[in-house]
């Protein structure tokens, strides 16, 4: 069935509104993909992963999601000799590294740490990126 179109300008803004509302369905399903990876001791990690919304920027539709927890990256690349460096966790300063480790009971004295594994809970989010496209292009929501 043929279509008239009278005006294009209300069909492009139609068209620029229609692509920063799916790019923000799949912003927010890359939020619920990376908070759904994050280690939920605390869950400040996952609480802290949000969408700051989808914008038109020029010809293109820029979506930003953030992680604010300060500590994410260390989380998703691992620390020690899980991380990217390869090495134990040594003091800066002094001799003993102190921090509260609720698991082991409270305040930790250590020389070295081995540190932790990654959780790639960004990582993972990000490989789900075509899966999240697609879902949202089949109409599936974030």
């Amino acid at each position: 069935m043929p279509v008239t179109v009278r005006s294009t300008d209300g069909l492009v803004r139609a068209l620029q509104d229609l692509a920063v509302r799916l790019a923000d369905q799949c912003a927010d399903g890359l939020v619920t993909t990376a908070q759904n990876n994050a280690s939920r001791r605390t869950g400040n990690l996952a609480d802290s992963i949000t969408n700051e919304g989808a914008v038109l920027a020029g010809d293109n539709v820029r979506a930003h999601v953030v992680v604010e927890a300060e500590y994410g990256r260390y989380q998703d690349e691992g620390t020690g000799i899980y991380g990217p460096e390869g090495q134990v966790i040594t003091p800066k300063h002094g001799n003993v590294l102190v921090f509260d480790w609720p698991a082991a009971g409270g305040i930790v004295f250590a020389t070295y740490v081995r540190g932790s594994e990654p959780t790639r809970f960004w990582t993972k989010a990000i490989e789900a990126w075509p899966q999240i496209v697609s879902r949202i292009n089949a109409g599936g929501g974030a």
